[in-house]
């Protein structure tokens, strides 16, 4: 191998590397010439050194680096005389790590023991209270859902519509669907401090805006008080059959009052009215009876429970059903009842509402409402006959029960207690 190296007087000196290390003389001005000693590069095994195998722990020598020589004319710079000596970092590399960690452990040492209280805890707390101020519920346009029930507790809540509702709207649709109203059932005395108001003088009033229906309703609490922190609103709605239309308005309730109700586009047909507890998006929790246009005021007493409407015959059913009724879902009629899950559902077995009278019987498949209910769950069952068709004769009977199939020759297993409608 070859070393090229360049006299101080600019004449280029071509030289074995075996001659690396020692000095020549310059042919030109026979000055002696130092021959530069070849580099080895050092490396790191990374961790290998366990492994006698590894072919890095045997490194062969690299071939000696090949200095460029200087421009001509130009001695060489300081820092190409240190390079060409040579020699390795290593021991640089190792004093600069050291003092890096030396100053990275001074520095977590100070800010241990020289830190304080932080002043900015006490503006986080103050900004992060334990609960935040409840929210009122804003006036809205009258939208279409399922009507909320006229019952407290553990009565069916107004999203669950019937099994067999015979059409649902968007929520944002200002098409009206179907799910039977409710009815106000047999009351009981309300207990405890329960809030409970009566409803009464619910009428149109003038509107002045001259559009649409504006009305008015006024309300007296009967026992217990609004619970704090809670939305309440008053509910109106208009009966489509098996669906209607509602409108919110949000209520402060005082000990007595008046509800003044803005007019809402589209709202027809027979309204009726009841003061609820907001719960969810859709989701109310009557506090008082339901009233209608130029109706008696409602009851100072709360309505009785499903399960306790039910009674001993529903202990140990799957499902207790009460308040059987018939309802007219547009121009056709349907059996309603309220019912609540009192057993998780067996998804191996589908669930029938069987409304019987006079030997006869109908059906209707209520499998899917109770496809992903907890127990605990309150809703409504509905059958509506088609047209061309009529219920049983007599009075009608109606209970739930189980099957493997929808083969109605296969014989069910009963899962509620029995509610009678009176025609």
């Amino acid at each position: 191998m070859v070393i090229k190296v360049r006299c101080r007087c600019g004449k280029g000196i071509k030289v074995r590397d075996s001659a690396a290390g020692k000095r020549v003389r310059c042919p030109e001005c026979s000055k002696p010439v130092k021959i530069p000693e070849p580099v080895i590069e050092e490396f790191d095994d990374y961790g290998d050194d366990a492994y006698e195998d590894d072919p890095y722990d045997q490194p062969a020598a690299p071939p000696p680096r090949r200095r460029k020589p200087a421009a001509s004319g130009k001695r060489p710079s300081k820092a190409k005389k240190k390079s060409a000596g040579g020699g390795s970092k290593l021991p640089l590399l190792i004093g600069g790590g050291i003092a890096v960690v030396v100053l990275l452990i001074g520095g977590a040492l100070y800010a241990i023991f020289s830190g304080g209280d932080s002043p900015d805890a006490p503006a986080v707390a103050a900004n992060n209270p334990g609960q935040s101020p409840p929210t009122t519920t804003p006036m809205q346009p009258p939208a279409t859902e399922p009507p909320p029930s006229t019952q407290a507790d553990d009565q069916p809540p107004a999203a669950s519509a019937p099994a067999n509702a015979v059409a649902e709207t968007n929520q944002n649709s200002a098409a009206p669907a179907a799910d039977p109203p409710m009815t106000t059932p047999q009351t009981t005395a309300a207990s405890g401090n329960q809030l409970w108001v009566v409803l009464s003088d619910f009428k149109e009033v003038a509107n002045p805006q001259s559009i649409g229906k504006a009305h008015q309703v006024n309300y007296r609490v009967a026992a217990g008080a609004p619970e704090t922190g809670k939305a309440y609103v008053l509910y109106m709605g208009s009966s489509m059959g098996m669906m209607e239309r509602f409108y919110e308005v949000p209520v402060e309730i005082q000990a007595s009052g008046t509800v003044q109700i803005p007019p809402a586009i589209g709202m027809a047909g027979d309204l009726r009215a009841y003061l609820a507890l907001k719960k969810g998006r859709r989701e109310w929790k009557p506090v008082s009876g339901e009233i209608a246009i130029g109706g008696q005021p409602t009851s100072p007493k709360r309505p009785p429970t499903i399960v306790e409407a039910a009674g001993a015959a529903a202990q140990g059913k799957a499902l207790a059903l009460a308040n059987g009724r018939l309802e007219k879902a547009r121009s056709r009629m349907a059996v309603v009842v309220d019912y609540v899950l009192q057993k998780k559902a067996d998804m191996g077995q589908r669930y029938f509402l069987v409304v019987s009278g006079g030997g006869d019987n109908i059906e209707a498949d209520v499998t899917m409402d109770l496809s992903r209910a907890t127990v605990g769950k309150k809703g409504q069952f509905g059958l509506a006959v088609m047209p061309g068709r009529s219920f049983p004769a007599g009075d009608l009977k109606v209970h739930v029960e189980t099957r493997k199939s929808r083969i109605r020759r296969e014989p069910g297993t009963v899962a509620s207690n029995t509610v009678s409608v009176q025609r």
